[in-house]
């Protein structure tokens, strides 16, 4: 099926109505896709709306005007989610009040950034998620589950180790890191570690493709559902599963069925957030970062770090020293789901002590050698980890139970099917079926659609409407038919991949 991510194109959001806009409009149209008019003055929207010049620009299909109604953030939302995956133009009208308007634009750009990476999260209609998924089910005979653990590191300060360029200046600090520490790592950050012979307490894992390091086999492994499914077949130490993540109601209804309650848990957007979480769960207090640039300027990574990343579109932006540096999107996400968090945690520090990178707000700024010194104690963390994973029982997860789910999702999947073409032929025999409208009723009964490919649907057919210029219900909806079909085909494969 066509990844719907790769979509390109430009949207425009102008703000603030005025007679200026009849001489930027044919530039304007040249150079953007789509151009929507924010204006929040009823009486400015009404005065235009009688223009016949005004009436005549809004005739392009590709061009819309917004009354911003009181509930801004909703209507700001739902204008992202119309046009997710675009590059974002804002501009305001000479007579925008400068204050209105950078209150649109910060919201316009938080929003923005928020949609494009919950969207970017089901690129693939969820097939990665649920392939990774059903193969670690099948690779867990025995796990811990994180919901145990929790508390049981209060107070026990914790360093997390990130990987960008800035970490260099310090990770030599860590070899003679006081036993007293709990320190936590995933990612990148593993093979610096590992070359610089520091072993970290804990390990975390949430990327869907990424292949853990083969060093550190024995660490105990923080994981998500989703993580790459080779990784457990190399992993040997304890493995801790963090399940109920809410990014699909399937993945909650399986672990459910299995008997896995766990509470929710909502790890930010890479893995120093999914670490920062669990040092927050775990007790841990205070939590210091390192080598948490997230930009650069030449090299993305520590130097002892040679890995080909992804390439994705950068960013210019500046760094705490106002330096001019490169980021993306998913880094400028995870800052802000730091930010956020650390303000809605006000009762633990968060020291970051990476010595460059972009400013992170609300955590204290301070060199690792003075955050290392200011904290002593007899505390032996390696005695203190093995007594508590001594305490707690292992959860044993039944082969044939989780062959038995992967039986009824697959028979739900297969009549979620048979419904679809079941409509598909009834609108074939009938005569002017354009003008029919199309119930799904029938797949509401089935949970393989309530629980999968509605939520799916729910987030690409914004980008179908936008993309293939739907005009009408009924265009939407055999659309929405040929999506849930491929969906299906897709994933039954996977779960027969599973099965071997």
């Amino acid at each position: 099926m066509k990844n719907l991510q790769n979509q390109t194109g430009q949207v425009l959001y102008n703000y603030k109505l005025c007679d200026e806009i009849y001489l930027n409009i044919s530039k304007w149209l040249k150079k953007y896709n789509f151009i929507l008019f924010l204006e929040d003055d009823e009486e400015n929207f009404k005065k235009f709306y009688e223009d016949v010049r005004f009436r005549k620009i809004l005739s392009s299909p590709f061009v819309k005007c917004i009354l911003l109604k009181e509930n801004l953030e909703e209507s700001i939302k739902s204008l992202a989610w119309d046009h997710v995956f675009l590059d974002m133009h804002i501009s305001s009208s000479k007579t925008a009040s400068q204050e209105s308007f950078l209150k649109i634009k910060a919201l316009l750009e938080y929003y923005h950034l928020g949609v494009h990476l919950t969207a970017s999260n089901y690129s693939d209609f969820g097939h990665l998620f649920f392939d990774n998924c059903y193969s670690n089910l099948f690779s867990s005979k025995k796990i811990k589950l994180f919901d145990a653990f929790a508390q049981k590191f209060k107070n026990v300060p914790a360093i997390i180790v990130a990987a960008g360029p800035s970490l260099d200046k310090n990770i030599h600090l860590l070899k003679n890191l006081p036993q007293n520490y709990l320190l936590l790592a995933g990612g990148a950050a593993l093979k610096a570690l590992f070359k610089e012979n520091i072993v970290p307490s804990f390990k975390g894992a949430v990327d869907k493709e990424a292949k853990l390091d083969e060093s550190f086999k024995d660490v105990p492994l923080f994981y998500l559902p989703q993580m790459f499914k080779q990784n457990l077949k190399i992993h040997q130490g304890e493995k801790i599963l963090i399940s109920n993540t809410e990014n699909y109601p399937l993945e909650k209804w399986l672990f459910d069925n299995l008997n896995i309650f766990q509470k929710p848990f909502h790890g930010g957007w890479n893995v120093t957030n999914f670490l920062t979480k669990i040092a927050t769960l775990l007790g841990c207090n205070p939590i210091t970062f390192i080598g948490l640039d997230l930009c650069f300027k030449d090299r993305r990574y520590a130097k002892s770090i040679n890995i080909k990343s992804e390439p994705k579109p950068l960013l210019e932006t500046f760094d705490r020293f106002q330096n001019k540096v490169f980021t993306q999107k998913d880094w400028l996400m995870a800052k802000n789901w730091l930010e956020e968090f650390a303000l809605e945690n006000k009762d633990i520090s968060f020291i970051n002590a990476t010595e460059g990178g972009l400013f992170i707000q609300n955590t204290q700024q301070k060199p690792l050698s003075e955050v290392i010194n200011s904290f002593s104690s007899d505390l032996n963390i390696s005695d203190m980890i093995a007594k508590i994973f001594q305490s707690i029982k292992d959860e044993n997860v039944e082969q044939t139970q989780v062959a038995e789910l992967f039986a009824k999702i697959e028979k739900s999947a297969i009549n979620s099917l048979q419904i679809c073409d079941d409509i598909m032929k009834t609108l074939e025999q009938t005569p002017d079926f354009a003008s029919q409208v199309i119930s799904f009723e029938k797949l509401h009964h089935e949970f393989f659609y309530t629980h999968l490919l509605n939520p799916l649907w729910e987030v690409w057919k914004h980008i179908l409407k936008r993309e293939l210029q739907l005009k009408n219900e009924f265009e939407l909806s055999i659309n929405k038919l040929i999506f849930l079909r491929n969906v299906i085909t897709e994933h039954t494969d996977i779960l027969k991949r599973a099965k071997y």
